[in-house]
C-alpha cells in the first residue's frame, strides 16, 4: 500500500473513533481590523467607548497621550476618546457658528483635525469655511477665515476658504489646508497669513508649479520627512506631492479610479480621502470607494493594509475584514492605524498581526436608512 494511502486509511479510522477534525484556519494575516470606538449607530451619546456614538465620524488625530480627538462632522462637534476608554464631547453643540468654550462653541460639518506644535487642536470647519483652533480645555477660537465663501488671501482674519477639508503641519510651524471646492492647497504660516500654494478653482489634472497645477476635490494631507507635504487628489484617485514653493508632482495615481496594488505605474485608487505618514517615507491611504487601507512605500509601491474590497462592517484579519466608508486615518502611538468608517459611525483600529477569529459587528444604521450626503 502506498503511503499517502496508509495517511488517509489512519485518517478514516481516527474519524471512526470519533476523534475531531482539526478545525481550518484562517489565512495569516499582517493586521487585523477591531473595534476602536462606537456602537455603530448613528447619534451623538458619551461614554464607554463601545457604547458611545458617533454621526459619520470624518476624521481622527491621536496625541502622544494617547487622546483621540475625532470630527464628528454630523453631530457638529468634537469629541475625543480618553486614554480610560471614556468618549466625551470637547467643543461643539447645535450646528452654527461661535467661539467659545466646550458646548458653547458652535461648528459647522468640522471635515478634519490635526495636532499643532503648540498642543492645540487645529479643525477644519468645512460648512463655516473657517480653520478653527480648540486648546485641550475645550476653548475654541477662529485662527483664519471670515466665513463668506471664496480665495482670499491674506491676513487670518480677512483670508477666505471656500470648503476647507484637510490638514497638516510642517515642522516650521506652517499648516497646509487643502481647499476641496476650490480645488486648491493653501498655507497659513505662524504669524496667520493665509497664501495659495498651489492650484487654480478650475479643477483638472496637471501637474507643474503651483499657479499652473490642477486638482479635482483634493480632500487631506500629511507632512512626511521624505516627500514633504503629500495631499490626496480625491476626484483624481491620484497622490500629490507639493513642493515648498508649490510645484506639484505626482506620486502614484490618476486621473481614473482603479484599485490594483503593485508599483506607481499600474497601482490605482478609488476616490482615495484620508493619508498618513509613518515618519519614514511610507503613506497610509484611506481608499474610500475600494474599503480598504492601501500603503505606499518609500520606493512608491502600493500594498493593501486591510479590507477584502467588499462594503461592510466586519472585523478580523485584514483580507477578511470590510469597511463601510472610510475616511480619515492616523497612527497611535503604538503605531496602530485609527481609522474613522464614518459610513460605519464607528473608529476601527488596525493593528499589525493576528488570524484568530472573526467578529461581526452590529449592523450600521445606514444601512437602513442610508448615508447623509457624502460631502467629505
Amino acid at each position: 500500500m502506498r503511503p499517502n494511502v496508509l495517511i488517509a486509511a489512519a485518517g478514516l479510522l481516527a474519524l471512526a473513533a470519533g476523534a475531531a477534525a482539526p478545525p481550518t484556519p484562517f489565512p495569516q494575516a499582517a493586521w487585523r481590523v477591531a473595534p476602536f470606538a462606537g456602537d455603530g449607530v448613528a447619534g451623538d451619546r458619551d461614554g464607554p467607548k463601545d457604547t458611545a456614538r458617533f454621526h459619520w465620524p470624518t476624521d481622527v488625530a491621536v496625541a502622544p497621550d494617547w487622546t483621540a480627538y475625532v470630527a464628528d462632522f454630523g453631530n457638529d462637534r468634537i469629541r475625543k476618546v480618553g486614554s480610560d476608554g471614556r468618549v466625551s464631547t470637547l467643543a461643539g453643540g447645535p450646528q452654527g457658528f461661535a467661539d467659545g468654550n466646550g458646548a458653547e462653541a458652535r461648528f459647522n460639518g468640522p471635515n478634519a483635525v490635526a495636532l499643532g506644535p503648540d498642543g492645540a487642536l487645529y479643525v477644519a470647519d468645512a460648512g463655516n469655511a473657517r480653520i478653527r483652533r480648540v486648546t485641550p480645555e475645550g476653548a475654541v477660537t477662529t485662527i483664519a477665515g471670515d466665513g463668506v465663501r471664496g480665495v482670499v488671501d491674506g491676513p487670518g482674519p480677512r483670508a477666505r476658504f471656500v470648503y476647507p477639508t484637510g490638514l497638516a503641519f510642517d515642522p516650521e510651524g506652517n499648516l497646509y489646508v487643502v481647499d476641496r471646492w476650490a480645488h486648491t492647497v493653501r498655507k497659513v504660516d505662524p504669524e496667520g497669513e493665509v497664501t495659495t500654494l498651489a492650484g487654480r478653482t478650475t479643477p483638472g489634472f496637471t501637474d507643474g508649479p503651483g499657479p499652473v497645477a490642477r486638482f479635482n476635490n483634493p480632500l487631506s494631507a500629511a507632512w512626511d520627512p521624505e516627500w514633504g507635504l503629500v495631499v490626496t487628489d480625491s476626484g483624481n484617485s491620484a497622490v500629490r506631492r507639493v513642493a515648498p514653493e508649490g510645484t506639484v508632482t505626482t506620486l502614484v495615481g490618476g486621473p481614473f479610479p482603479g484599485g490594483a496594488d503593485g508599483p506607481k505605474e499600474t497601482a490605482r485608487f478609488a476616490w482615495n480621502t484620508g493619508i498618513e505618514s509613518d515618519g519614514r517615507g511610507g503613506l497610509y491611504i484611506a481608499d474610500t470607494q475600494n474599503h480598504k487601507v492601501r500603503r505606499i512605500t518609500l520606493g512608491l509601491y502600493v500594498t493593501t493594509v486591510a479590507g477584502s474590497g467588499d462594503e461592510g462592517v466586519l472585523d478580523g484579519p485584514d483580507r477578511i475584514a470590510r469597511f463601510a466608508f472610510i475616511t480619515g486615518l492616523t497612527l497611535d502611538p503604538a503605531g496602530n492605524l485609527i481609522v474613522a468608517d464614518s459610513g460605519a459611525n464607528r473608529l476601527r483600529r488596525v493593528s499589525r498581526g493576528g488570524g484568530g477569529r472573526v467578529e461581526r459587528a452590529l449592523p450600521a444604521l445606514w444601512a437602513a436608512e442610508g448615508p447623509p450626503p457624502r460631502l467629505n
